[in-house]
Parts: C-alpha cells; structure tokens; sequence
C-alpha cells in the first residue's frame, strides 16, 4: 500500500463547523501532530480536577483539503488515523465515514467511494467535552499522524504482515510470515491469480538473506491470509545491548498470462508479468522469549531481570502529541540511565515509540486498557467496551506484533473486574484469547492491584470497615490495604488470571512468596512500584526466580494525577492536618511531581539512587533543603525529599545542611573544602547512602567512595555565584525541514562565569523563534502553575526552563531568543534543513 502523509496543512477550529457555508468562525492553520488541549489554559472548574492536571475538556474541528488526479483514484483508497483523542467523527465532502471512540488506538476507515476527481474535503470533528474521560492528562484532537492509504483492488492488506521467529538451532533462525492479501475486484472479474515475493534482508546493510516465491489464487471480494516460511543462515539475534533488525518485504504481482505454472527457471519473469504491483515492508528482529516459575524471563534462552519504568503518553510541554524527536529522547534518556524496559500504561502509545524501542533495545510491556465494562471516571472508555473492546485490542495487536521489543500483551490495569464482577473471569478469558488467536509469540500480562474497589457490597463493607480499624495500627494508605483485603485477595483474583502467562502485581510484593507457595509454577511482575521502596522491590526481584522484573511508578513526571509526588514540610501540630493533604492536590497542581526524570527530562536525585540500587558504582551527593530544616517532612506516596546535586543554597554560613551520598561501596568520605569531614558506611547494609550533618560553609563538597580501601568514583558540587545572565544550550545544532523535527534546549539563569544557579529567585522569561522554525513549547517542571506552555513566557524552575523549537518545511535557519527582567536576554542558531 502507498503511504502518502497528510500532517500538513491542516485548518483548525474550536468547537464544531457550522453548517451554513461562509458563517465566520476563527481559524488558524496547524500542522499535526497537534494537541489542541494543551493549548487551552488550565482552570479551577475543570471536572477532572486533579486527575486531568486541571485542564479541561472542549470540542474542535480539523478541515482540510486534497486534490486528486485521476491516476491518484486507486481501487482502495483508505484513511489512516494513527490516533486522535476524543470521540471522533470524520466526513468526507460532508458525508459521514465513521466514528471512532478510543482515543489511544489507531482507526482506519474506507473512504473510496466518498473521494472525486479534483479537491475533497476531510472533515475531523473531536470531542472531548464529556468529560472527566481519565485518571490522567489525555490532550485532544489529532495528536499522531494521519495518511491516506492507497491500493489497487488486488493487495496486500494496511497492516497486513506479521513476521515472526519459530525457533533458532545452530544459529540459523526458522521464521514465518503471515501476508493477508484481499481481492476487491468485482465478482464479474473472476478469481485473481498472482505470486507472493517474500525477501528478508539485513536492515542496516540491505543484503537479501531469504527470498521465497508463492502463487496465490483469490476468489473476488475474499481475503486470505497466505503462510510463508524462511530461514534466515547465521542470523543476528535481536536483545536489549545488541538490538538488530531485519527487514521483510512482501510484494504482490497479479499475473497477465493465465493459468501460469511457475518453475525454478520462470518464477522471476512471471515475477515480472504483471498488470500491478502491490508491496508491504516491516522490521522485525530475531528473538526468543519465554518465562517459566524456575528460571525466570529467557530472553533468548538467557536470563534477563527487567529494571523497567512506567510512563503515560504525553511528552512532558508539549502535552500529548506525538512526535519521533520526543518519543525518541524520552526512550533514549531511559536507556542512557539502566532502563531495559518501559511499561506504556496504561493505553496503546504512538508506533513510533515502539520502532525506537526497537532499535534502542527496550523491551516494552504493551497495554490496551485501564478499564473494562466498569468505569473508574464518569466518561471513560467503559460506556464503549462492550461494543468495542474487541475492536480496539485487535487493532493494538494487528499495528504492533512486528515489534521485536514488545514482550508481553497487557490486557489490563487495575480492572475492577478483577474479583468476578461483571463477569471479569469471562471477560479476562475473552480477551487472552483475542490476543493469542492474533500472536501466540508474546507472553500475555495484565496488572492486579489491591481489593480497594472491585468487590460486592458486603466485602466492601468488611473491607472498608477493617481499613480504619487497622489505620491507627500502621494500615497502610499506601496501597489502600489491610487484613481483609490481604485474606479474600488469593480466592477472588485466582480465576481472573488463569489464562495469563504472565501476572503483573502493582505495590503487592508482600504477596510474592504466598503466591508462589499456592500457584508455584506463576511468573510474577511488579507492574508498579514506589521510589521509597526501591530498595526492597529490585531485593525481591533479584532474590526471587520468578519475579521477572519492576516497573517503577513512574519513571518520567506527567502531566496529570497531579501531586501524587509532593512533599509537605510543617511543624509538629500541623502532621495530622498536612497528612490526609498528601492525597489531595488543591489547583493549580498539574504534574504528578513523580518520576526518575522531570517533566522536561532532567535526571532527579530518586534517579540517580535508583541506579546504584541497581548496580551502577556511581557517588551521588544529595543535600536537602536548608529552608526545611526543624521542620517534619511528610513524603507523598509517589515523593522524595527537597534538595539537589548542588551546594549553592540561600543560607549563611554556619546553617545546618543534611547531606546524604549515594553509593553501594562499603563507606562514603566526605569532605568540604579539602577538608575531611569523616568516613561513613554506605552500600547495602545501609541502604546505599551514607548521612551526614554538614554546617554549611560555601565552596567545593566532595563525596568520594571506597571498596576495600580503594577509591571507586567520586562526586563533587561547588558554590556558584550570583545570578547575573542567561544561557541557552541546544541539544542539536541542525535537524530536518521537514515540519515535524524538534530541537530541545536548556535555558539556564548563570553567574558570571556562566554556571547554572540551581537556587535563583523565580523569574520570569518570554521567549520568541524566528526564521526557519517555530515554538513548540516553553516551560518547566513545576508542579503547582497557572501558566501556559505554549504561549512563550513563563517562570523558571531550579533556575531553568525548557525551549523546544518545531521544524518548518524550508529550509534555512531558526533563532531563539529568550529574555528576562534583570537578566539580560540569550541567543541561539539552529540550521534547519
């Protein structure tokens, strides 16, 4: 199929489009992806609250027009929506095409008989009014890309290639492909016969290393999926530090000639003999997974512990579109800092996500839904999985199957169902099914949670009523559980699970070992975990067979589900108070101040302790906010404490600073100013850091490691200066006129010697792009605002703000130019082209 892209040159509207022509209504051209939401400002009223980060749903129009010759007017002609967020209805010159409901998996529909000679109009109408629709940020509108797809009648089907490995002996890999190919000539034309080329070669250098032939006979207005089985000699495995890719072809020749008969000495020149070509390409990697209760997840039949995290589909200022620049940085930033695996909870995310993690060597945990027939908000997904559950798995499945890096189909996050209700047994059942009837390569998951929703009116009532009886005895809020829960949780989610290979556990490692002792041969997953308890998590999982890995919640901030990791510092009197508001975010809270990573991607103190937890032999200094001291720290759910990986702090000389020092070797020296401060125990046996009492006094802190005696690494902070300018350093000097590249920068408020100032007073900064490019978004990672990413001004954040500049399609060349009251203004070139 011909793939033809249509993200450019859209015209978008608020609301929908009025139906007498020439009515005026405001317009403004917008190339996608475009995430019409994040546009909008936030506002107390919104009705997710805190869930949606306080913005709130609307509806929008996208019009836009394409001319076609009569050359371009194929038999099959289809449009292909990667993903648009909202309740969808698209029309053709005003005619209805369709409807599309879930706005995370892609949708095409068939537009042929709606399309002339000439110019047609697509009309894309969204709503996301019905809302709240999440437990988190969605966006809105046309956040992928949208193309039209074009075919003669006989053809390969849109996604219709599934390439996969049967095993591997003596190094040579035996694969098969699946080729679904459709004949939509009229009846009166008969059968349709024509030959399959199936090639395999090396995608990095192109050299063939298979090719089979098929003639293929089809009846009229049939589809048939055509098996074809290659070996590929010597073949390069794909895995997490090497991840290499083929690439298949299959091509489709309707023969001119009759009843043809094909030899070894004619295949190629019938091959040829062809009224029309029909071609479908797709990567795929050489690989082996499978996981048993004794040895774990066998990544080509060696062992593999998945050091994995969870993240949510939005790219962090630019809210939810979806581009391959930030889908790419975002992986990369995982790989860069131990990740090897990613959990995309809890919904389908972009393919481009998913071609990285192909060639980055991720490994990705695949998840369709976050509810089922039960709702967890007022208008989500579960008024429409009855009608299109199926549909929509289907739909994840067919589009990502080729992806060497998904190991497991998530069918589900935390359902309600998960005790029986609702028929969830059944339920659970169907879409296991569904799934392996699709790819019985993958290993099928899901995720189970605690009895905190999900139960009849009598075990909830026991539930809730053994929760505040256990609450002053150390209940744990955390996780929403107690003793009634931890009894029935065995009984009720056993038959729930029955037809999952694999079974994810969010926050229930205390389960581990009991389950392991009633269903002895299950592989378990931590499909969530807390950054307070990294430490014992990856224990478990290191210590355990068949607990296979941890994905920690969450890995990079988000918006949305806003303050599930703040910290609260108040006097003694005020705990009780300031306790139950750790659950609670006021507006205007936005981000979920949760993750490995802020928003705009800098690497977190959690981060970095979460690495020497999992082996890295880094020293890591970690000073804690002097402004908090005499103050009791309540850490959010999700939290960590205030402080940096600076020694530039607000105080006088003398104030008491906490500095704790990450490592895992045997002891930690301190010194400040060449001066020892003394030596402390660190690695396990003290939890990977070592703590110190430091009276503040500026200058140079160093942290200095040591294994028997021998210095391991060391980390070093120094005071800087006054603030006194700005400075933009830009992560690419050059990217693509193609409309969809991004080039990301750091602003930084500096000193006179242009060092970052981490604890600079808030300030205020407008940003302006020229030339060759445009503003994509401009912002921080803050938690708590009111500002807007898109409007190029906003206030710093740890002395910082992010700048991402978006693409035009000219060539030529993109300034930057940021300014500041007080601090002067900073430039930057980026080439486009």
């Amino acid at each position: 199929m011909k793939k033809t892209s249509l993200n450019r040159g859209w015209v978008f509207m608020a609301g929908e489009k009025s139906s007498i022509p020439m009515m005026p209504q405001q317009t403004k051209e917008v190339n996608l992806p475009h995430d019409f939401m994040v546009e909008t400002d936030v506002t107390p009223d919104a009705p997710g609250k805190a869930e949606s980060g306080f913005y709130k749903g609307s509806a929008g129009t996208y019009l836009k027009t394409i001319t076609l010759t009569e050359e371009e007017m194929t038999d099959t002609m289809l449009l292909h929506f990667e993903g648009c967020f909202g309740k969808t209805r698209v029309l053709i010159n005003g005619n209805p095409v369709g409807s599309h409901a879930y706005g995370y998996t892609p949708f095409t529909m068939d537009i042929r008989k709606f399309l002339k000679v000439g110019d047609n109009e697509i009309q894309v109408i969204v709503h996301t009014d019905d809302d709240p629709n999440g437990r988190w940020y969605s966006g809105a509108g046309l956040y992928r890309g949208v193309n039209l797809l074009s075919a003669p009648a006989f053809h390969i089907a849109h996604d219709g290639i599934f390439v996969y490995t049967d095993h591997i002996t003596n190094g040579h890999a035996f694969c098969k492909a699946e080729i679904t190919v459709v004949n939509d000539l009229a009846k009166a034309s008969g059968d349709a016969e024509g030959f399959l080329k199936l090639s395999a070669a090396k995608k990095d250098t192109g050299e063939e290393v298979a090719v089979r032939y098929q003639k293929i006979s089809l009846p009229a207005g049939t589809s048939q999926v055509v098996p074809q089985a290659f070996v590929i000699e010597n073949a390069e495995l794909w895995d997490t530090e090497n991840p290499y890719l083929y690439e298949v072809k299959a091509q489709l020749s309707l023969t001119s000639t009759g009843n043809v008969h094909m030899s070894l000495d004619n295949r190629q020149d019938l091959m040829a003999q062809t009224d029309y070509e029909d071609e479908i390409t797709t990567s795929f990697g050489v690989r082996t997974i499978t996981a048993d209760a004794k040895n774990g997840l066998l990544l080509n039949g060696k062992s593999i512990k998945l050091k994995g995290g969870c993240i949510h589909h939005d790219n962090g200022i630019l809210g939810a579109a979806s581009f391959y620049d930030a889908e790419y940085r975002k992986v990369k930033l995982h790989k860069d800092n131990g990740y090897n695996a990613l959990r995309l909870a809890h919904n389908p995310q972009s393919e481009q996500i998913l071609d990285i993690c192909d060639e980055l060597g991720m490994i990705v945990f695949d998840e369709a839904f976050d509810v089922w027939n039960l709702p967890k908000n007022s208008f989500d997904f579960s008024h429409q999985f009855a009608e299109d559950g199926i549909k929509d798995i289907e739909a994840m499945v067919r589009r990502d199957r080729n992806h060497p890096s998904i190991f497991f189909w998530s069918i589900g996050n935390e359902l309600t169902e998960q005790g029986g209700m609702a028929a969830g047994y059944e339920v659970s059942a169907m879409l296991a099914k569904t799934v392996r009837n699709m790819d019985s390569t993958r290993l099928v998951s899901g995720a189970l949670c605690s009895f905190f929703k999900g139960l009849d009116n009598e075990d909830n009532a026991a539930f809730w009523q053994t929760f505040h009886k256990e609450m002053p005895q150390g209940g744990s809020v955390i996780n929403m559980d107690n003793s009634y829960g931890k009894k029935i949780w065995m009984e009720y989610t056993a038959p729930f699970v029955k037809d999952w290979d694999v079974v994810g556990y969010n926050y229930l490692n205390y389960h581990y070992e009991t389950s392991h002792e009633l269903f002895p041969d299950r592989v378990i997953l931590c499909t969530e975990s807390k950054p307070g308890q990294f430490e014992d998590y990856w224990s478990d999982v290191e210590r355990l067979p068949y607990v296979i890995g941890d994905f920690l919640w969450t890995s990079m901030d988000y918006i949305g589900e806003a303050g599930i990791g703040k910290s609260i510092y108040c006097s003694e009197e005020e705990v009780p108070q300031m306790s139950r508001m750790l659950n609670y975010a006021a507006y205007p809270w936005r981000l979920a101040q949760a993750g490995d990573f802020d928003l705009c991607g800098n690497v977190r103190a959690q981060g970095r302790y979460h690495q020497i937890i999992w082996g890295a032999n880094d020293t890591y200094i970690f000073a804690k906010d002097p402004k908090n001291n005499g103050k009791i720290a309540l850490i959010g759910r999700y939290g960590w404490a205030e402080g940096g990986n600076h020694w530039s702090w607000n105080c006088e000389n003398g104030t008491a600073v906490s500095v704790d020092v990450y490592s895992r070797a045997e002891e930690v020296e301190l010194l400040l100013n060449g001066k020892s401060l003394g030596k402390k125990p660190a690695g396990a046996e003290c939890h990977f850091k070592a703590e110190f009492e430091v009276t503040y006094e500026a200058g140079t802190l160093t942290a200095i490691s040591y294994q028997d005696g021998q210095e391991v690494s060391r980390d070093e902070v120094k005071t800087v200066g006054e603030p006194v300018g700005l400075k933009i350093t830009m992560e690419k000097n050059q990217i693509a006129a193609d409309g969809e590249s991004l080039a990301y920068g750091i602003v930084e408020i500096v000193d006179a010697e242009g060092n970052w100032v981490p604890t600079a007073e808030d300030t205020l900064a407008k940003v302006s792009v020229e030339g060759a490019a445009s503003l994509a978004g401009f912002g921080t990672g803050r938690g708590q605002t009111e500002e807007n990413y898109t409007k190029g001004e906003f206030t710093s954040f740890e002395g910082r703000w992010q700048v991402i500049l978006r693409a035009g399609t000219e060539a030529g060349e993109a300034g930057v130019h940021v300014e500041a009251e007080g601090l002067g203004h900073a430039e930057s070139r980026v080439i486009v082209g």
